[in-house]
């Protein structure tokens, strides 16, 4: 709120800006932008704007160095400025994915150790969806101990409608093998975006931690998916 009572000046200390017929009283420091709407209220004739000029042009820089110098507090962000006041992510517990592979070839690369793997069926269940695999695959890049795996997957639910789920994969590969070592995922998911139960996924990502079986050649996944509300 403004109160006034005073002539053409201004003090940054006080917060006041002093107008030919008061003073206006703000609760932050002037800025050049609240001075000039002060002095346009209150300065009708284009005598009294030059004889204001140099008073003008004194204050202006000394309110706009205030907020580029942090002097000036930043107004609170606002909702559609761009920016959050909450920027956390959460995550959506998305049910379980377990791959039940087959066979698996290994080879030495030109850079890294690659293997390439053959999925008997891949199923994912969840409250939202119930999927079953209609075409998987997944290959590897392994160093000394770090994998890097990438499986891609074409799901169909129960009414026929078809998502495909492309994800990486880093783990310790020795200690995973031996059941020590999580895998951890992350990864997207790609549906046809006129489906609106499914239509979100397209816009956010997967992510996972999944463990080996070896006995049954089962990888299974605790999956989430990352949201911001």
């Amino acid at each position: 709120m403004y109160t006034h009572m005073g002539v053409v000046a201004a003090s940054v200390r006080s917060h006041d800006v002093h107008t030919r017929t008061g003073i206006w009283r703000t609760p932050h420091p002037p800025t050049s932008i609240n001075f000039l709407r002060a002095i346009n209220m209150e300065v009708k004739s284009p005598g009294r704007r030059r004889a204001i000029s140099a008073t003008l042009l004194g204050v202006a820089p000394i309110a706009l160095l205030g907020t580029a110098t942090g002097l000036v507090k930043p107004a609170e962000a606002k909702e559609g400025d761009g920016r959050s006041q909450d920027m956390g992510l959460k995550l959506k517990p998305l049910g379980t994915l377990a791959l039940h592979t087959a066979g698996s070839w290994s080879f030495n690369g030109p850079i890294w150790n690659r293997s390439a793997t053959e999925m008997k069926r891949v199923e994912w269940n969840c409250e939202l969806f119930k999927l079953k695999s209609l075409w998987a695959n997944g290959t590897y890049q392994k160093g000394p101990s770090v994998a890097q795996v990438n499986v891609r997957v074409l799901l169909e639910d129960a009414d026929g409608i078809k998502l495909f789920l492309d994800y990486l994969v880093r783990t310790d590969m020795p200690l995973h093998m031996e059941g020590k070592h999580p895998v951890i995922m992350s990864g997207r998911i790609e549906v046809d975006d006129a489906v609106e139960k499914y239509r979100w996924l397209n816009r956010t990502q997967v992510v996972g931690k999944g463990y080996l079986n070896k006995e049954r050649n089962l990888q299974t996944y605790e999956m989430y998916a990352l949201a911001w509300d």
